[in-house]
Formats: structure tokens, sequence, C-alpha cells
């Protein structure tokens, strides 16, 4: 395959990142496979394939391939030879461990490592960690995609929360009364400036400051029952998920903790803050700002279609490139996760270990 072949489909390789200590050699084979049309993620491998302790060889890696329908060619070569290789392919890295090379230039190598994120390396520096072996992988005459991806549903991760459809009703229509009566607001520069300034009825301008401070005082009143509400919710769903998750873990046998990095584990369990706080903030607040652009957006039209088209465009706009961005914010977040647990792990082993350290003088 050509070096311009190569450059133009390595995009559709997605970055997989290895969730237990010793299995980047399994994170490799999803990415490649993946790649060549297999649709299943690394948990799902991972019960179909499950590595030891001691992670996997190259010769395990070939089984493998061999059952997902891809043939396999385990290959020495040396830097200057790489570039011919069929990409993407697998490379022996640092003699225990595995990375997938995406695409290489003249200059450079573009590497998939599942311990760590996508990177850029000179030549030297790929040359100081390739041991000169590596495993290309092609689809068979007889190759069949396989589909296999196991979610979990939201409802299944919040539990049995009392209530909890009829505080989200209560949520939306709170939502929807709070928009209503901030829309009201910039009629009133209108009225003031139309009726009032015009026509210097004082009487007008303090029936219509009583009215709409009114109108401030219910908004007001209505943002404190919602936040109540919002604050009630996520506190509900907090101890709901902490108890289920923590119930779950205790469940799991012992090789889960034996494969896995005590801080991985810790930033698994505190992720639930993020998905609550998600829910219970950016994702109502999505929703309320939702409501007020399409409101909006309807007074617009019955003032100005003009005005209303160059609204749409440039939401359309924005919208183009959440989408195109999207991706490239999924790896990032996902990179800070591992890059955390990996802190918490070394925090971790490092105060544990403190006894030997200062033995050590260290």
């Amino acid at each position: 395959m050509s070096s311009f072949s190569n450059w133009v489909l390595a995009p559709r390789l997605q970055m997989i990142h290895q969730a237990e200590a010793a299995e980047c050699g399994l994170a490799c084979l999803a990415m490649v496979a993946n790649f060549h049309g297999h649709d299943f993620d690394l948990s799902s491998l991972r019960r179909r394939f499950d590595s030891s302790l001691k992670g996997m060889h190259l010769a395990d890696l070939m089984q493998i391939a061999d059952e997902l329908g891809l043939e396999s060619r385990p290959i020495k070569v040396n830097m200057e030879d790489v570039a011919e290789a069929n990409l993407p392919c697998i490379l022996h890295w640092d003699m225990t461990h595995f990375v997938v090379l995406k695409r290489t230039s003249p200059q450079s190598f573009e590497v998939h490592d599942p311990a760590k994120a996508v990177r850029r390396l000179s030549l030297a520096e790929a040359g100081r960690h390739f041991t000169g072996v590596l495993l290309e992988l092609t689809p068979r005459a007889n190759f069949a995609p396989i589909k296999e991806r196991r979610s979990i549903s939201l409802r299944r991760l919040a539990g049995d929360i009392k209530g909890m459809p009829g505080l989200v009703v209560q949520l939306l229509g709170l939502a929807l009364a709070i928009e209503v009566l901030a829309l009201t607001l910039p009629f009133q520069v209108q009225w003031v400036i139309d009726h009032v300034i015009l026509s210097t009825d004082r009487s007008l301008l303090i029936l219509m400051a009583v009215g709409f401070s009114l109108i401030l005082l219910i908004s007001a009143a209505l943002q404190f029952v919602r936040a109540w509400i919002i604050s009630w919710l996520g506190a509900a769903l907090n101890t709901e998920w902490i108890t289920n998750l923590f119930s779950h873990l205790l469940r799991l046998p012992l090789s889960f903790f034996q494969k896995r990095h005590m801080g991985d584990v810790l930033s698994r369990f505190s992720s639930v803050h993020a998905i609550q706080n998600t829910l219970t903030g950016s994702f109502i607040e999505a929703v309320l700002d939702g409501l007020m652009g399409l409101l909006a957006l309807v007074i617009i039209c019955l003032y100005s279609l003009k005005l209303a088209l160059l609204v749409v465009v440039a939401v359309a706009l924005y919208v183009f490139a959440r989408c195109a961005l999207h991706r490239r914010l999924w790896h990032l977040n996902e990179e800070q996760l591992v890059y955390w647990a990996r802190q918490q792990s070394e925090l971790m082993e490092s105060v544990r270990g403190i006894q030997a350290i200062k033995l050590g003088n260290k």
C-alpha cells in the first residue's frame, strides 16, 4: 500500500485506550479490527479473548486475529522499511508493549498508544522504542464483520428513583414558564420607547413598571423552585448511582482488581459525579437554552425573516463546527481520564510505599 493511500485511509482509525494494565495487545487488535470493518468495543473483545496478568505475546495476537477473520503476518524490519508495511499495523514497542502505527512520513511516525494517546514521534525517537518487529493484519477473502457492543442504559444506571418522571415534567414546565417570562422583558423596552416616551404618559409608565416588576418577582420565584428541584434530583441521583456502583464494584471478581491500577478504579468510580453533573446541570441547561432559542427564533421571524435567516445560518455554522470537533473533543476527554487515573495511581502508590521510599533515602 502506498504512503498516499495510508495517509488517506488513516483517519478512519479510532483511538482505544487500554482499561487493564496488561491489555495493550488486545486494545491494538481492537483498533485494527475496527479499521477493517468490525464494530466492537474493547470490553466486548475482552469478554471473548481475556488476557492474563502477564499480557499477550505476538503469537496470542495472531491467534485472536485468525479467529476474527484477519490474516496476520509478523515481519522483522528496519526503521527505513516500516513505511512499506500495510497500515495500520501493530508495532512491538519497548520490548513489553504494543502500539498501532497509523501513518508515516519521511520525518515522523504517528502511533496510537493504548497506554497513553495518539503520539507523533520523530524517526530517532521512534527508533529508541521500536524493537524491529511488526504485525500486518489484512482481511481474508471470507472476512465477515462482527458487530458487538454492550452499553449500560441510563435507566439501569440511575436505578429506581421515586417520583423522578413527575420531577422531570415539573422541571420542563418551570423551564418553559421562566423562558416565556424572560422573553417578555425585551417588550418592555419596545413599549416604553414606542408608547410611553412618545405620549409622555407617566401613569402608563408606572403601570408598566409595576407589571414588569411583578413578572421579575414571579420569574425569580420560579427559578428558586427550579434550583431546589434540580438540587434534590442531583442529590437523589448521586446517592442512588454511588450505591449501585459500589455494590457492583464489590461483586466483581478478584481478577478485575488485579489487572487494574488503583487510580484507574477510583477514576472510574468518581466519573459518576461527572455524569450526574452533566444530567442535572449541563443537560438541563441545554434544554432550557434550546427552548429559549426556539421561542426567540419565532419572535424574530415575526419581526424580520431576513434577520431570522441570518440567525439560522449562524446556528448552522456553530452546529457544523461542534460536529466537526466532536470526535477530537471526545478523545481529549478520554485522554484526560486516562492521565488522571495514572496520576492518582502514582500518588497512592507513593504514599502507600512511603516507608520504603524513606528507608531508601529517596
